[in-house]
């Protein structure tokens, strides 16, 4: 269907509810789904098809349009959807897990503005925040994939920094850099201009995403896991619906006192060619994570552009210059999410590690994820290297009580925070909490 077409339609002229599969991966770029009641097209994300394939079901009379920069296969099935959606479930398998709050499933929070370009060596970008716009996300890339950049400071309408007292280094990336602000309540963006300052030996491409103030409200983030790996944790529906439960109960642990929840969970077969180059992934302890950045460079393109954090389930991450094995990493911290081509937009996990239990996994993913949106270890094993957040502990070398020269989490008062460096634990503070909800990946919950 749609031989070179850009411009596809597809309607339910039958009055019957239908449901269709992308069989290929275009560079889509916007989804229309007709609104027989009002007579209109509305903008709906949830639409997207992310995925390499995805179910669109479309109610009777309804329809959309899309706009694509390549053609693509589209087929429609009436039988797709496997049945009646109320029957619970495949019996043999105990019917499906709990699938979380609903999330809004658009992209109405967000404002999202291209900024132009900064030149070789840096410049200053302004960033005009409206009424009503509680955070931003600020990113800079670089045409390759290891040019290092610095977003060095963010100053606020009156001219003051709001970043300088807590992170003075700023944030540094390869390839990409991210910021989010405000990092703490005490600094709340107000309308006006805000400048931000970006160091980099080669011209970056600039641009913001700002997020609505959310006031408090429940908000949830949505997870999409690309399965890489041949894992027995994802092998099958039945395992990856014990899989999801497990993730969906642990995350709610975390992130709940923040009254923010895990939202859709979903699992993806990776493409095999993803499969076969990153499924052993070389992670050197020296932190130069560019295979990591190449593999979320390539699958920046079967992401799409919606509320949801992507994880990569792969057989192994391991230092190739010694014998150790890597539960997990953040390609950012934070990482330039929700925009194309991101060499920062993912989180790697081994999905079945040596000896660690699929409760102990949940808790690497969301400590990563925890990463990915902005947050440092509170304290590193080294005990002189702490996080920039104003209410967590900072546990130093004379808590060693075993004199081995590090810190650990029965030795420290914020061994119980999900993002101490060796933490199973699930604790999360005031100031964390309300620093992860203005990210642009929390979406409202949709009213029950």
């Amino acid at each position: 269907m749609n031989d070179g077409l850009n411009i596809l339609a597809v309607c339910d002229p039958e009055g019957a509810d239908s449901d269709g599969v992308f069989e290929t991966f275009p560079a889509l770029q916007t989804l229309w789904a007709f609104d027989p009641e009002s007579n209109s097209f509305d903008s709906d994300s949830k639409l997207l098809p992310a995925p390499l394939r995805n179910s669109v079901e479309l109610a009777p009379g309804a329809g959309m349009f899309t706009n694509a920069t390549e053609s693509f296969d589209w087929t429609s099935d009436p039988d797709a959807s496997g049945g009646d959606p109320d029957d619970g479930g495949d019996p043999d398998d105990g019917g499906d897990p709990d699938p979380g709050p609903t999330p809004v499933d658009s992209l109405d929070d967000l404002r999202i503005v291209d900024l132009g370009a900064v030149p070789a060596g840096g410049g200053v970008v302004t960033v005009d925040v409206e009424a009503g716009e509680g955070s931003f996300l600020f990113y800079a890339q670089g045409p390759g994939i290891d040019d290092l950049i610095t977003i060095t400071d963010v100053t606020g309408p009156d001219g003051a920094s709001i970043t300088a007292d807590l992170i003075p280094d700023g944030r540094q990336g390869s390839g990409d850099a991210a910021i989010l602000v405000p990092l703490t309540d005490a600094t709340p963006l107000t309308a006006g201009t805000y400048s931000v300052s970006v160091v980099s030996d080669v011209a970056t491409t600039v641009g913001v995403i700002l997020k609505q103030d959310t006031n408090g409200a429940a908000q949830v983030l949505n997870a999409r896991f690309w399965v890489a790996t041949s894992s027995d944790e994802v092998a099958d529906a039945a395992s990856r619906a014990t899989t999801e439960q497990v993730f969906r109960e642990r995350g709610d642990a975390i992130f709940g006192s923040a009254n923010l929840q895990i939202g859709t969970i979903e699992f993806v077969d990776a493409p095999q060619n993803i499969i076969d180059q990153f499924a052993d992934l070389p992670l050197p302890s020296t932190g130069n994570d560019t295979t990591q950045r190449a593999l979320c460079d390539a699958m920046s393109q079967q992401f799409g552009q919606d509320h949801t954090l992507n994880f990569v389930l792969v057989d192994s991450v391991n230092d190739p210059e010694s014998e150790g094995v890597t539960l997990g990493n953040a390609a950012g911290i934070p990482g330039a999410t929700l925009i194309a081509n991101s060499r920062t937009s993912c989180v790697v996990v081994t999905a079945n590690a040596g000896g660690v239990t699929l409760a102990g996994n949940a808790t690497t993913v969301w400590h990563e994820a925890g990463h990915l949106l902005g947050l440092n270890h509170t304290t590193e094993s080294s005990g002189d290297f702490f996080d920039w957040v104003p209410d967590t502990f900072q546990c130093d070398l004379s808590n060693d009580a075993d004199a081995d020269g590090t810190v650990d989490q029965t030795e420290c008062t914020d061994g119980g925070n999900f993002m101490f460096h060796d933490t199973d634990n699930t604790g999360m503070s005031e100031d964390q909490g309300n620093f992860l909800a203005g990210h642009i990946l929390f979406q409202p919950a949709a009213a029950n």
